[in-house]
């Protein structure tokens, strides 16, 4: 495929977990065009608008309305779950700030600026880059917004003005041509929740992810419907323990390195089960 036939792909960018709530996760969801536009999918723009509150991993405490709408939502995407990949990227946010303390006083914003400038580009460009020299990849990113987004805060509180969409699409072209990649990004921008599902859909497997990891006990309400939920879709949507073992890349970054390590989301997979047996 040439430069002037590009494959179109949709990303959708989120993050889960805020300040000093470890593990601090940035992720995207890959999804091509043809798919995402598929006549098959238009139901679920209805299905994200149902109901008196948006589809939100965080605020699912075990409500049957809530239960539905996710696991029909993850069920129809997984029907293209070899065409979808997701990156995710866990750090530490106590890390950063303990190693920014000696320019603190000379770069106040040093900390945020670092997260949503280096982070971000990351965890999109892993998707687009090294598809061959014969395909040419054109990628629309879209941030979830909303008021609490820590991402935004750059934009309105910083002196400097770092806007997220902005510096993800200049900073994503300079890297296609500074490395020889094959791909563009076309456009950035901020959605709501309820106006496209793939922003609902990176929302619910950033939940998943997080929730393996931090593989909490059943000790409350809320953590043991999410613990009951994940494990309810993975025994019945087809394809998405696959997909969770193949198609979801995990990188961590160590403060110790200070670079990111790929490490194999399956394995925090598969003790989160051990550990979850009935």
């Amino acid at each position: 495929m040439s430069k002037e036939y590009p494959h179109k792909v949709k990303i959708f960018f989120d993050e889960s977990g805020k300040d000093k709530d470890y593990p601090n996760l940035m992720g995207a969801a890959l999804i091509p065009a043809t798919c995402y536009e598929h006549e098959t999918m238009k139901p679920l723009y209805e299905l994200i608008k149902e109901g008196k509150n948006p589809i939100h991993w965080t605020e699912y405490t075990g409500d049957g309305a809530a239960k539905r709408r996710i696991k029909t939502l993850v069920a129809q995407l997984m029907k293209y779950s070899k065409l979808i990949k997701i990156n995710v990227i866990s750090y530490k946010m106590n890390k950063f700030e303990e190693m920014a303390k000696p320019i603190k006083d000379y770069y106040p914003e040093i900390t945020n600026h670092t997260i949503y400038t280096k982070l971000p580009e990351r965890v999109v460009y892993g998707l687009v880059r090294k598809y061959g020299q014969d395909t040419y990849i054109d990628a629309s990113v879209f941030i979830e917004h909303d008021n609490s987004y820590s991402g935004r805060q750059i934009v309105e509180e910083s002196s400097n003005k770092k806007d997220l969409k902005i510096t993800m699409f200049e900073q994503l072209n300079i890297q296609s041509l500074y490395r020889g990649e094959r791909y563009r990004i076309s456009e950035v921008d901020y959605f709501p929740k309820r106006k496209e599902f793939g922003i609902e859909f990176i929302d619910i497997m950033l939940g998943i992810v997080r929730t393996v990891i931090q593989n909490n006990p059943s000790t409350s309400k809320s953590k043991r419907a999410k613990n009951e939920l994940i494990l309810e879709m993975i025994e019945i949507i087809p394809n998405l323990s696959s997909f969770l073992d193949s198609n979801v890349m995990l990188y961590e970054w160590n403060d110790m390195q200070n670079e990111l390590n790929t490490v194999p989301f399956n394995n925090y997979l598969n003790v989160f089960l051990s550990a979850n047996l009935k």
